[in-house]
């Protein structure tokens, strides 16, 4: 039991009940995927039971936070992590190409994993593009005027930039998320702000401006 006075966000409870409320998971959600029951998930959250150390670096990994976070009962443990990172086996996905693929088999296995991670929401896949600095903007315009090729430094950049990640905005009512699939994780965010849905709507994530592309078809 914690003092009435103790700041919540300081225990173990407080921080785990946090950092899932910060991925955008119900508790049966998050149950589900460290495979335990819902009324273990709130017995940690209520500091009325304690992870083992098996669950407790389970529940690292997937809220992307570490350990020594979880553990610190400092008074800066209330920063809780906005991504949830989960690993992916592109090989064990079943999938097939198709024009909305790009006809790449990689891309329609994340679509897969994707819609079957969020099977009732409103999925829609982003076409990125890295937002240029001062000076690569001014590079940009130095090859468009000496060189003839019709692509310039963004395409550059986004072809040493990791071009393995595919993104998707998932719309799921109560809150939208940022999801980014890789060939080893998938990560997701909540966005702080509501994006509309609307074909050719544009936002940005970073170094990153995003496009909302079509939506992906219901399993």
């Amino acid at each position: 039991m914690t003092d009435e006075g103790t700041d919540r966000r300081t225990t173990l409870g407080g921080k785990i009940k946090a950092a899932r409320l910060e991925a955008g998971l119900t508790q049966d959600e998050m149950a589900g995927k460290l495979f335990v029951s819902r009324q273990a998930i709130t017995k940690w959250e209520n500091d009325k039971g304690v992870p083992d150390i098996g669950n407790l670096r389970r529940l690292a990994q997937l809220l992307d936070v570490s350990v020594d976070y979880l553990l610190n009962d400092g008074t800066d443990a209330g920063m809780a992590t906005r991504m949830l990172r989960e690993p992916v086996d592109l090989a064990a996905v079943d999938a097939h190409r198709s024009a909305n693929s790009g006809w790449s088999l990689k891309a329609a296995k994340k679509d897969t994993i994707v819609r079957r991670m969020w099977p009732h929401a409103t999925i829609h896949r982003l076409v990125s593009e890295p937002i240029l600095t001062h000076d690569e903007k001014v590079m940009d315009n130095v090859l468009g005027f000496f060189t003839p090729a019709w692509f310039g430094i963004p395409q550059i950049l986004d072809s040493v930039r990791d071009r393995r990640n595919r993104y998707y905005l998932v719309d799921r009512g109560a809150n939208q998320l940022f999801v980014t699939v890789s060939d080893e994780f998938v990560e997701s965010r909540v966005l702080t702000e509501h994006i509309d849905l609307q074909r050719g709507m544009h936002f940005a994530v970073g170094a990153v401006r995003l496009t909302v592309a079509a939506p992906l078809a219901q399993t």
